[in-house]
């Protein structure tokens, strides 16, 4: 049920109020733990951790993106999305490998490349 509504709750948990954000915080573990795998096609561990990158819950998000790869396979835009929690926990170092995955998988993804580069910069100017 959480995977076909996805698309219409993500947008709108980082501004959310704190009522809400309270509410998927409690009832997020539960849609977890009563979850099975009907379509391998359905990733819905990703979907939980771009849930939980939202709340910038992003420990949990990283804890998510791994159950999607050991479920659903290695994927560019997973490890992209474990660049960004790690660079949002200030752990550049962890932040570059992901993003460096996610350009093995994916030499043309413009978006870890364009982290990456955020990176250097960063390292540069320190």
């Amino acid at each position: 049920m959480f995977y076909k509504f996805r698309d219409a709750i993500l947008p709108q948990v980082p501004t959310c109020t704190v009522k809400l954000r309270n509410d998927i915080c409690r009832n997020l573990p539960r849609l977890w733990l009563q979850h099975f795998v009907l379509d391998r096609e359905k990733d819905v561990a990703f979907e939980v951790g771009r849930l939980y990158y939202g709340l910038r819950m992003y420990r949990k998000a990283i804890q998510f993106y791994n159950i999607s790869i050991e479920s659903s396979g290695e994927h560019h835009v997973t490890y992209h999305n474990m660049g960004l929690c790690y660079y949002s926990l200030a752990q550049n170092h962890a932040a570059d490998q992901y993003f460096s995955k996610a350009l093995l998988l994916k030499t043309d993804y413009s978006k870890a490349r364009a982290w990456q580069q955020k990176l250097f910069r960063e390292a540069r100017d320190v």
